[in-house]
């Protein structure tokens, strides 16, 4: 039926099984415990580098992503244009 469910925020009454329709769920393979370390490692390895080293010479920008929509695409519009 598409309805989400988040085992943390939003678990369903019934352990694997959808409130709305009854049907069994699935867990993507792309949100399991082991895939999201991986991710998580290969962040640490190579992206939080770049992160200081773009830091560290002045030229990394920062966008506030928690902010309305319309702001985030205008900062980043900003700084792609200066």
């Amino acid at each position: 039926c598409g309805e989400i469910y988040n085992i943390y925020l939003r678990p369903t009454k019934q352990k694997g099984v959808c409130d709305t329709c009854q049907s069994s769920l699935i867990q993507r393979a792309d949100d399991e415990e082991e895939t999201v370390a991986k991710r998580l490692d290969a962040y640490e390895k190579m992206t939080a580098p770049l992160i200081e080293y773009y830091q560290e010479h002045g030229r990394l920008i920062t966008v506030d992503g928690e902010r309305e929509v319309g702001q985030v695409f205008c900062d980043i519009r900003s700084a792609i244009e200066s």
